[in-house]
């Protein structure tokens, strides 16, 4: 067993000098996650196969320091945001909380097969497309509710029971605190060969750089090889940043598959696609039809899925931020507005007839 439960008014559920406080949701005794086998260790933390109760979970253990109070909000914030979701896509957080030294503990949803570019190694084509376009739902789903998720590589796009394919560890980068660790020493590999350049030097992710790692995942994905094979950090970081390179390897997919990555991929973040183009473009590639020729009854049928979808993420982002605090105001999920023509240019900016 892993400890005790929390010390602070986080953890209480209890009146205390007169003052009720309410224990969150997701809070999870302590004495009911057991750790079982580690089977992952990085930068960030640690994570392992355990138990919950009579459910078989992963644990993930971060690394930050939790008696600072602005590191027990920021970990508080993003449990609370990991916990609201529910998506077919994105793995599920059953709670969490910390250990004696204050260390933060994650319980999720086990995959249990692995990464999706080890579950797909030498399966067909069609496949492969399918299960890039399901993972695509789920990062929609995470920009839709305005998440940016922040950490995409290949380690975090999962196969869950029934074959679904889940993003995990979203947010989680944001919370921990790096140490230095063998898988980050000069000439090794590190996760850094995902990251979009902005990303690289030392700007905040947005949705722009997920779509950017998420072109890195399909490379993994597609290729069966690490974006950069087995060059050292210091060399990604020169192609990348420097040369304005693309890793080699899209040489091997055929002409649309080669155009999606690369638009994904653009250097400059303003030029990448977005999440629904992507989407749009992977139900391309895995239906194995031009979008813009289809049927009658296949139009009809992709138009109405898709309209299904938003309508259902809409009232996700409602629903979520009842629960969060709240989005701003002004706030406009990108599926809502559709650009006509320019009008106009500016020094800073176009103008364009829309309809919202």
């Amino acid at each position: 067993m892993m400890g005790t439960v929390l010390e602070d008014e986080e953890a209480d559920d209890d009146t205390t000098g007169g003052r009720h406080i309410d224990r969150p949701r997701w809070l999870l005794p302590t004495d009911e996650v057991q750790l079982l086998k580690r089977i992952a260790h990085g930068a960030f933390g640690a994570a392992y196969w355990g138990k919950w109760l009579d459910t078989d979970v992963v644990v993930k253990k971060v690394l930050t320091n939790q008696h600072e109070s602005r590191n027990r909000q920021q970990f508080r914030h993003e449990v609370e945001l990991w916990f609201s979701l529910n998506h077919a896509n994105v793995i599920k957080l059953y709670g969490a909380c910390h250990e004696n030294d204050k260390q933060p503990v994650f319980v999720c949803e086990q995959a249990i097969h692995g990464t999706l570019s080890s579950f797909l190694k030498d399966k067909p084509t069609e496949e492969i497309w399918g299960a890039l376009y399901t993972a695509a739902q789920g990062l929609r789903h995470l920009h839709e509710l305005g998440i940016v998720h922040g950490d995409l590589k290949g380690n975090n796009v999962l196969v869950c029971d029934n074959n679904f394919v889940k993003l995990a560890d979203f947010g989680l980068s944001a919370i921990a605190k790096p140490v230095l660790t063998p898988v980050d020493k000069p000439g090794s590999i590190g996760a850094i060969r995902w990251r979009a350049p902005e990303c690289i030097q030392g700007f905040m992710p947005t949705f722009a750089s997920d779509i950017y790692s998420f072109g890195m995942c399909i490379i993994e994905v597609v290729t069966g090889k690490l974006p950069w094979g087995n060059i050292p950090d210091p060399s990604v970081v020169r192609h990348v940043v420097d040369e304005k390179l693309l890793p080699s390897g899209l040489e091997t997919l055929d002409r649309d598959e080669g155009r999606l990555v690369k638009r994904m991929c653009q250097y400059d973040p303003n030029d990448r696609i977005d999440i629904d183009a992507v989407v749009c473009l992977l139900y391309q590639l895995y239906s194995g039809s031009d979008l813009l020729n289809r049927s009658a009854e296949q139009d009809a049928e992709y138009t109405e899925a898709v309209t299904l979808q938003r309508c259902m993420a809409l009232r996700r982002r409602e629903t979520l931020s009842d629960q969060v605090g709240g989005l701003p105001e002004w706030f406009i999920p990108s599926h809502q507005v559709e650009i006509g023509h320019r009008i106009d240019d500016g020094p800073f900016s176009s103008f364009w007839y829309a309809q919202g």
